[in-house]
């Protein structure tokens, strides 16, 4: 469902880590901030390292900070499989999640090939650490 200023009604909650780094000076959690402002049943987090430090270190893509998006019910019910999204590094990446967020069109796909962490894929695999 979308709202008149383009924005979507589905109620989410968008994990931001804090333990990760952006390009200099580029804070995710406020550039992401008007975006989940903007839907009326958006919630954003600010966590700390969410994969802990063994699978981080290991992860197969670039640096940078990841996010992870949990569609939900209106009263936080979460409903289905949360998403990662990342490494975001810079400005466009920041643009490209919050427009991703914004849709309502919470699959991969939709997102640019570079923000689909490999973590997704391994959704089946079992506990991370």
């Amino acid at each position: 469902m979308k709202r008149p200023n383009d924005a979507t009604d589905g109620a989410f909650a968008l994990v931001v880590c804090t333990g990760c780094n952006a390009g200099q000076g580029l804070s995710v959690l406020d550039g992401l901030r008007a975006t989940v402002r903007s839907c009326p049943h958006g919630v954003l987090v600010a966590a700390g390292c969410m994969l802990g430090p063994l699978t981080c270190a290991a992860r197969p893509d670039r640096p940078g900070v990841l996010v992870l998006l949990q569609p939900c019910s209106v009263d936080r019910t979460p409903l289905g499989s949360a998403t990662w999204v990342g490494p975001i590094n810079d400005e466009h990446d920041v643009a490209a999640v919050g427009e991703w967020v914004r849709n309502g069109d919470w699959r991969l796909g939709a997102l640019p090939e570079h923000l689909r962490p490999a973590m997704n894929s391994m959704r089946l695999v079992g506990s991370r650490n």
